[in-house]
């Protein structure tokens, strides 16, 4: 579980604005609410001048706790790099490298290292000043898919496929990671816009805006991509033979669940019990994300080993605020509102949540806020099978391009780990090839989305879109040129009717008819497994009972 702890200030639970401290603001502790001032001393505070910006490097914060280790341990004096390595637990790891703006060896530290290929997607970095560790700070990557990678310059690479940042070390004053770059395609944000900053070397804070396209952009994570990954050598029982992090045991312990959660929920890990740590779930409507990227929720479904040792739903926490999402302190998850506070841990004998309430909130301070990511992160390493690409079989060639074209056009709306095998559905309704340049195949189109689990393809994700595929003919081929998708809800009636027209009936009658539906799908899988050899048998909808394919 990722340990990022953000700072709570009283005016926080007043306003519900979530509030950063400078410098290592992953890592500060929760505090608990005061009284607010007097409107008089409010209008004394707003004549005071704003204070001076803090740049990175001019202001020591080495007495303050910056990464896990520090809080965990207590402390943040070491004597030297082997001390810390000493001190780190089973399935953290470390590794020693070369940044640019350093002229000493760097200590890289992780608090989850992936036993795959040592790499690991975030870490804390120290370099030795005045003659001790000192914490520069954070750099990070996004899940196993996206590791931590370093070039022969020593700058570090982190992001996403939707963010591209690099790092380097400060030139002078108090050691500090500084941003080399930071690009982004809007993504994330929502907003579509491309934008950023680039930094020519770290003797200044200068920058230039980032002005390039979307192609532009690709080619930054396209080369980044191609880099080395920093391998961390990972500590304890996890360098031994079947062992396991605890990250890899709860990923083991609830792959079912992760597997078969949406595509659209966020997952965490917590720690609540000494058995294992607890799976939280949420939708998308619970998250919100700070300025740095981190990920938080308001409310979470709690999954963890009951008293007969299976995994089972322990119910839901919810808190009232974005000021206090939720956290984790001493086997306990922390929620609240603008007036009240609530623990809740877990009871496995009755396989419920037990949860308290009090005013006071001093029980939260240095509570752990949990931070969520993509629930297709966690599904993307339990898939440790992957599955082949879908390519269609049959030797009708309209049909080739139909099934092709859904599986790879449609296959984006779910954005599913490349371990999983998008496999389409064709309910034919009927077909119109009297003009080569405009072929029209009109239908009931399905999209499912599977991981391979022994000899059982789990389906994750799917949808339907009706309506009707235009192509037109190249030879002997044929190339799809649009798809006209039925709209929804009060539209599904007058959409469907002017795209099937005379073929309407026709389609609302292949529409209602699940056995003919459940046939098609049958015999693509069937197709798809024949096709490349996999030793599966049957298909599974999560909360139903499997079908056999043959």
């Amino acid at each position: 579980m990722k340990n990022k702890i953000i700072t709570m200030i009283l005016a926080i639970l007043v306003t519900g604005a979530l509030v950063t401290g400078c410098g290592a603001a992953k890592q500060e502790a929760a505090s608990a609410p005061a009284e607010q001032p007097a409107p008089a001393e409010q209008t004394e505070a707003a004549a005071e001048p704003a204070e001076e910006e803090v740049i990175p490097g001019d202001e020591d914060q080495s007495d303050m706790p910056s990464d896990f280790l520090q809080i965990r341990e207590n402390k943040v004096d070491f004597k030297d790099y082997d001390e810390i390595i000493s001190l780190l637990k089973d399935g953290e790891g470390y590794a020693i490298i070369n940044v640019y703006g350093s002229d000493e060896p760097v200590l890289a530290i992780t608090e989850q290292a992936f036993t795959a290929d040592g790499s690991a997607s975030e870490a804390s970095l120290y370099v030795m000043y005045e003659g001790k560790p000192h914490s520069m700070g954070i750099v990070a990557g996004n899940g196993s898919a996206y590791p931590l990678r370093i070039d022969d310059k020593g700058i570090i690479y982190g992001g996403d496929n939707h963010n591209y940042e690099t790092s380097f070390m400060t030139s002078d004053g108090i050691p500090g990671i500084m941003q080399k770059d930071y690009l982004y395609d809007g993504v994330s944000s929502g907003d579509g816009s491309i934008g950023g900053f680039t930094r020519e070397d770290n003797t200044s804070f200068d920058s230039t805006d980032f002005t390039g396209t979307q192609e532009d952009f690709d080619k930054y994570i396209e080369a980044r991509e191609a880099l080395p990954i920093i391998e961390f050598t990972i500590v304890g029982d996890a360098d031994a033979e079947g062992a396991s992090s605890p990250y890899e045991k709860a990923l083991e312990i609830y792959k079912d669940e992760i597997a078969h959660s949406n595509a659209d929920t966020y997952a965490a890990f917590a720690d609540l019990d000494d058995e294992c740590e607890a799976l939280l779930i949420c939708s998308n409507d619970d998250i919100f994300t700070d300025d740095e990227g981190n990920i938080y929720s308001t409310a979470a479904t709690v999954y963890c080993l009951d008293a007969e040792g299976d995994v089972s739903s322990f119910g839901t926490v919810s808190s009232g605020t974005t000021a206090l999402p939720l956290a984790v302190k001493d086997h306990t998850l922390y929620t609240g509102n603008h007036n009240e506070l609530f623990s809740t841990t877990l009871d496995r004998e009755n396989i419920s949540l037990k949860e308290e309430s009090s005013e006071n909130f001093d029980a939260v301070e240095d509570a752990v806020q949990i931070t969520f990511t993509p629930i297709s992160e966690l599904q993307a390493q339990i898939n440790t099978e992957p599955l082949p690409a879908y390519t269609y079989t049959g030797d009708d060639a309209l049909l080739k391009a139909v099934y092709e074209y859904l599986a790879t056009t449609y296959r984006s709306d779910y954005n599913p780990p490349e371990a999983e095998a998008t496999i389409p559905i064709v309910v034919e309704v009927a077909r119109d090839d009297k003009n080569d340049a405009d072929i029209v195949i009109y239908g009931d189109f399905y999209i499912n989305n599977y991981s391979k689990s022994g000899d059982t393809l789990m389906a994750n994700s799917g949808g339907e879109y009706p309506g009707a595929i235009h192509l037109k003919k190249d030879g002997d081929t044929y190339t799809v040129t649009k798809m006209e998708v039925v709209g929804d809800g009060s539209d599904f009636n007058p959409t469907a009717k002017k795209i099937f027209g005379d073929n309407y009936d026709a389609f609302m009658k292949a529409n209602a008819d699940e056995k003919a539906r459940e046939k098609a799908r049958i015999e693509a899988i069937a197709d798809y497994v024949k096709a490349n050899n996999l030793d599966i048998t049957q298909y599974k909808d999560y909360g139903w009972d499997p079908v056999k394919i043959k």
